[in-house]
């Protein structure tokens, strides 16, 4: 829009060549088709290789495009599937969750958060899709996007407790149990241990496992399949998690949960 001599003129609307070039590669991919090589890609859309080998460098240089180091393949990145959720579940889970995360949030002044689990290439990795932010000047950083890891938090561990025996098996022989923390479990024996424990009492703590000084609570989210689908959780210095408002808080968070799956269509 411009101004000439006091009268409005509208600016002509363009297509944008090079954005419909873009849109057109991730429109590449599919449930069937996971993964493509440069060279598939370039000759599906009919576009010369340099071309497609630059948009594919730039979204992947911003999360939509990822590349696969072993076999060289490229595939839709986590940016892509965080668009994706958002738009599934913006009426859903996120809508239905956001006030229970704000009213936690607002009682105990700690981060609440909202993560789900996804498949990414056979290996199930967890992801911070909505968060409600304390007011702490000593708080802890995470982001929404944000990945997270299964071993240390106690959104994982919560991502692992609902994996059949098989697929847990599978799971914990791909990913890397890395030592983040003197605290950090790295025995998979052990791993299973704790998990089995999360399983029976029906919520996940991560005591300084992923970073010291921090301790993660995490409860369940069901929908109306009774299938796990989220995990709501805080994360805080250990010393503000402690004593009784431990107890407090996992209490809270459950019904916060029951709640939120309720709504969610899922009955008990």
């Amino acid at each position: 829009m411009e101004w000439l001599g006091g009268i409005i003129i509208m600016a002509e609307k363009k297509i944008i060549n090079s954005l419909v070039k873009a849109l057109k590669i991730l429109e590449c991919f599919s449930i069937e088709t996971k993964e493509l090589r440069l060279t598939d890609i370039a000759k599906m859309l009919d576009m010369p290789k340099s071309t497609a080998s630059n948009l594919i460098y730039t979204m992947e240089s911003m999360g939509y495009i990822e590349q696969n180091k072993d076999n060289g393949k490229f595939k839709l990145g986590t940016k892509v599937f965080i668009l994706g959720k958002a738009f599934e579940y913006h009426t859903d889970i996120i809508e239905i969750a956001r006030p229970y995360m704000e009213k936690l949030r607002n009682k105990f002044n700690e981060n609440i958060q909202l993560s789900m689990p996804y498949d990414e290439n056979g290996i199930v990795e967890g992801i911070c899709v909505e968060k409600a932010r304390e007011f702490n000047t000593v708080s802890v950083n995470s982001r929404v996007g944000g990945k997270i890891p299964l071993h240390c938090t106690a959104s994982g561990k919560l991502f692992l407790s609902s994996m059949d025996n098989e697929t847990l098996d599978k799971t914990l022989d791909k990913i890397e149990l890395f030592k983040r923390t003197e605290n950090t479990i790295t025995d998979k024996n052990v791993l299973k241990e704790d998990i089995l424990r999360v399983k029976n009492q029906g919520y996940a703590m991560a005591i300084e496992e992923g970073e010291l000084g921090i301790t993660s609570i995490a409860v369940p989210i069901y929908e109306y399949n009774s299938q796990f689908i989220a995990s709501l959780s805080i994360a805080a210095p250990s010393v503000r998690l402690s004593g009784e408002i431990g107890y407090e808080i996992i209490n809270d968070l459950l019904k916060s949960a029951k709640d939120i799956s309720e709504k969610l269509g899922y009955k008990k």
